[in-house]
């Protein structure tokens, strides 16, 4: 076997490798995409944002409060 065969089987392994490393990355990114939308509700979103609200007007309320 000549440097140039071994050159072509390298390549020919490296390729095989990054096809096989890109599609188990798409596979895992589309996969986490899924997750990520099934696990999201605009209600809950809402709900949460509306909390966090709640919450540092309270704080914010309680500081005004206290100042005067």
């Amino acid at each position: 076997m000549d440097m140039l065969d071994k050159f072509r089987r390298g390549a020919q392994k490296a390729s095989i490798q990054a096809t096989a490393f890109v599609k188990d990355s798409s596979s895992k990114v589309a996969s986490g995409s899924r997750d990520f939308v099934q696990g999201f509700s605009l209600p809950s979103e809402a709900d949460k944002a509306a909390k966090i609200l709640d919450s540092f007007l309270g704080v914010l309320m309680l500081t005004y409060l206290s100042a005067h």
